[in-house]
């Protein structure tokens, strides 16, 4: 009986392999490349001309007009430190939305928060929006149904990047395609009307926007206006036109009229409940975007560069070590004086190491803020960055790992809470967040960061920034690490502002040594985690509120070489 039962497993395996080795993408050269799908989803509906809807977005273009006109040769931005605002300006961004949308992201959660964009999604291409969303493919397990039902809508077009042949056997199909499915598309983006757009390190999902009691991400997103925006308009094509994104018509079955009741029910009810009601309070207390269509704004103006990969990225056959200091000049440039990191995932390499050494020696003060074991969401990345902590160390690199339970300025107490929607500190999640009109940038304290959870009894870190010298700040998608590096599409803005820079230096000082454990070395040579309380000063000599089951984990996955991957 057990050989026989070996026998079946291996029959059973090998006719799985079999059907995902049947399975095949639409071949690139056969897919259409232009911003118009050429078949709708649906018996005899069209899809939208968006040349006739290019002139419906001019009163909007005169408003933004009046705003850029004083600044030449500059954009206008605005940071979003907290959740709560950030999920509303997006929401406004799509409601006020007159001529086109189009929207990129890595992860699109089927949850409230993502539901409740998703609607609004919908609603603004009724209207006659016409509206682009391109996924990343890695995270639309389960998603299907959805996605083809908004493509269906003759207003809506649905592509997914780098996709999977095969919907339901994924983990298999990497079996046979793992060099191109490892590399993803890790880029945040919406944009409206081309006028004005949201990018930064958040996805769509709860875990983002303050709602959800469990873990909360710490996070930062700009809203800009001004030429930064035709920028990253062109940069969307790019990526829309890639041989990597593919027409979801092309990949998903049609739907049937069951499949289209579930759909409908499920987004439904994600207005109802009291879990929204934060949500309608965020709209009606937000002003960002009221502010911005009124020509009330107060904006940062600034030089803007915009740092994106090229979306070939993940054709690329190459497993050689990632250079992830080439990441960090490209992005920012060669500091002089200080170079401050915040990533969640630090994963340096000897190269990494020894050009952070090269610019200590240089007399430039480097500082990395990163998650502590406890705070992370990916332990194996935590691993990757442990084994590289103490060479960081003797490089004369200052290292600060964010506290589970951190603690914004102005919370209303308890684990992560915070007090006001929007709030947020550089390193932590406090201070303003630049809401009002007429703020300026010192008003915006912390806002180079983010803010986390307002009712998360947990806090872990999202944000990804890079200030150098106190006169320009990377903030985007990028992470310090290899993956971003080396295997992911990344994207992010360069913003040449001392007002905003100057947040992340202020933060350092005031909020970092009650918000996260510094990693030095006591008298032996030990590490050990020092942070400033509530009660006072606590020192650790291990790392600090990790559960047993992540340090055993931790330290398995710290013997694995695929530091590469992370």
């Amino acid at each position: 009986m057990r050989l026989a039962g070996i026998r079946l497993t291996l029959l059973v395996s090998i006719g799985l392999l079999g059907a995902v080795g049947c399975a095949s993408l639409p071949p690139p050269d056969t897919l259409p490349r232009t911003g118009q799908q050429p078949a709708a989803t649906t018996a005899g509906a069209a899809r939208v001309d968006l040349a006739r809807l290019s002139a419906s977005g001019a009163a909007f273009a005169r408003r933004i007009d009046g705003l850029t006109a004083a600044h030449p040769k500059q954009s206008g931005v605005h940071p979003l430190p907290g959740g709560r605002e950030a999920f509303a300006v997006r929401a406004r961004l799509i409601e006020s939305a007159e001529a086109t949308l189009d929207l990129q992201y890595y992860l699109w959660r089927d949850d409230l928060s993502g539901r409740m964009l998703f609607d609004a999604v919908r609603r603004a291409a009724d209207r006659g929006v016409h509206v682009r969303l391109l996924l990343d493919d890695g995270n639309t397990i389960g998603q299907d149904d959805l996605l083809a039902w908004l493509d269906e809508h003759p207003g809506i077009e649905v592509r997914l990047f780098n996709p999977f042949a095969q919907r339901r056997l994924r983990l298999l199909e990497y079996l046979g395609d793992f060099d191109r499915l490892q590399r993803r598309m890790h880029n945040k983006s919406l944009t409206a009307d081309g006028q004005a757009a949201v990018i930064g390190g958040r996805n769509i999902g709860d875990a983002y926007f303050d709602v959800t009691d469990g873990t909360a991400f710490t996070d930062l997103d700009l809203l800009v206006i001004g030429p930064i925006v035709s920028d990253l308009s062109a940069d969307f094509e790019r990526y829309w036109n890639s041989r990597s994104s593919y027409p979801a018509a092309q990949l998903l079955r049609p739907l049937d009229d069951a499949a289209r009741e579930r759909v409908l029910s499920r987004l439904s009810g994600s207005g109802d409940g009291p879990q929204t009601g934060f949500y309608r309070e965020a709209l009606e207390r937000t002003r960002a975007l009221a502010d911005l269509r009124e020509g009330r704004l107060d904006p940062i103006w600034a030089p803007v560069t915009m740092i994106s990969d090229d979306p070939a990225k993940v054709l690329v056959r190459d497993r050689k070590p990632a250079p992830v200091a080439t990441l960090m000049e490209r992005s920012v440039g060669e500091p002089r004086r200080t170079l401050e990191i915040v990533s969640p995932y630090v994963v340096p390499m000897a190269e990494g190491v020894g050009y952070l050494a090269g610019l200590v020696n240089r007399g430039v003060r480097v500082r990395i803020l990163t998650n502590s074991l406890a705070s992370t969401d990916v332990v194996a990345v935590h691993a990757g960055y442990a084994r590289w902590r103490e060479a960081l160390l003797d490089a004369g690199v200052e290292l600060f790992e964010y506290r589970r339970e951190a603690r914004p300025p102005g919370g209303s107490g308890g684990r992560g809470s915070r007090g006001s929607a929007g709030g947020g500190s550089a390193a932590s999640g406090g201070g303003g967040s630049r809401a009002s009109a007429g703020g300026s940038a010192a008003a915006s304290g912390g806002a180079a960061i983010g803010s986390s959870g307002a009712g998360a009894s947990e806090s872990s870190l999202h944000a990804k920034t890079f200030s150098v010298d106190g006169e320009r700040i990377y903030v985007g998608s990028a992470n310090f690490d290899p993956r971003s590096a080396a295997l992911n599409t990344e994207l992010g803005f360069v913003v040449a502002s001392p007002a905003l820079t100057a947040t992340i230096d202020e933060s350092y000082a005031r909020d970092v040594p009650r918000n996260a454990w510094r990693v030095d070395r006591d008298a032996t040579g030990a590490l050990r985690w020092s942070a400033t309380t509530d009660d006072g000063a606590e020192v650790r000599d291990s790392e600090p509120d990790a559960s047993p089951q992540r340090l055993f984990g931790a330290g398995m996955l710290s013997i694995l070489p695929f530091d590469w991957l992370l």
